[in-house]
This record gives C-alpha cells, sequence and structure tokens, in this order.
C-alpha cells in the first residue's frame, strides 16, 4: 500500500503522484499528514498543500480511483488535546471519504477496545484495522513511540533492555 503525506507537497505534486500510481495499478493508499520533517519541531503547510489528512482524503476521493486508509491513534495523537478531540479529528478524515482506518502501534489491547468502541460511538463504522509492528530493533520502536504518543508497557521495556 502506498503512503502518501501532506509533507512538502504542493496539491499539483499530489496529483502527479496520483496518476503516476492509477498508471502502475496501485490501488490502495494511506493518507497522512506526516510527521514533521528531519529538523523541524511541528508540521508547518507547504504553500499550495494541505494542513490535515482529511484535506488530503477529500482531495484523493475524488479521483475515485483509490481505496483509502487512514491512521488512528489507539492512544490519542500526539498533537491532540484530548482523545475526544483525536477522535473528531478521525471522524473528519472518516468524513472525507476514508475507506478503512490503521491504528498506529499500540501494546496494550485495551487501549485498541475503547479506541475501537470510541469510534463506534462517533458513528465511525469502516473497519478498523489494528497496527502490527513487530520489534526487531527497541531504539527504534522507543523513537516512534516519541512521535506517536504509544506507550510502551513497563514489562516490556524491562525485557527489551535485560
Amino acid at each position: 500500500m502506498a503512503h502518501l503525506t501532506c509533507v512538502q507537497s504542493t496539491k499539483d505534486d499530489i496529483a502527479r503522484i496520483l496518476d503516476l500510481f492509477k498508471d502502475e495499478n496501485i490501488e490502495n493508499i494511506l493518507a497522512l499528514r506526516g510527521d514533521p520533517p528531519v529538523g523541524a519541531e511541528k508540521f508547518i503547510r507547504t504553500e499550495g498543500g494541505f494542513d490535515y489528512a482529511n484535506e488530503l482524503v477529500s482531495f484523493i476521493r475524488r479521483t475515485n480511483h483509490f481505496s483509502i486508509g487512514v491512521a488512528g491513534y489507539p492512544e490519542g495523537h500526539i498533537e491532540a488535546p484530548s482523545l475526544d478531540a483525536d477522535m473528531l479529528n478521525l471522524k473528519r478524515k472518516v468524513d472525507a471519504g476514508a475507506d478503512f482506518i490503521t491504528t498506529q502501534l499500540f501494546f496494550n489491547n485495551e487501549a485498541f477496545y475503547r479506541f475501537r468502541d470510541r469510534a463506534w460511538t462517533m458513528g465511525i463504522k469502516i473497519p478498523i484495522l489494528p497496527g502490527v509492528f513487530p520489534i526487531l530493533n527497541y531504539k527504534q520502536v522507543q523513537r516512534i513511540v516519541c512521535l506517536c504518543g504509544a506507550t510502551i508497557p513497563s514489562a516490556l521495556g524491562k525485557r527489551s533492555t535485560s
């Protein structure tokens, strides 16, 4: 599945990429706002680009060619002021035309179940796929956890450092 972000891309850039994807018979896109570029502290919209993933989803949906996935955050997006605000942002992505949600990594199944139940309560009825991230390199997982706001259970942290 192709990953497409808003980072350092204009709408024209995205349109060209979508044309390339279509020409290559790519059918599935994970539409993301994306993390700030290396060296930047926060995401800044490129002039002529998108501020949020829901805008990217809406733009892709107009082509009516792709199945569109979006990211969900069982423990809340690191920039969201609350879990409720985060769920409203997810609902915007779904309402813009997402076909499915893939979650960011999580290590506590209860976090996923609470997320799934909150989504259902908000009227989100598309499939929610739990994100799986095998631990091959503990330092890499620690970095991703810092970027996304997930928590590593203390028992796992202890096992990984021993």
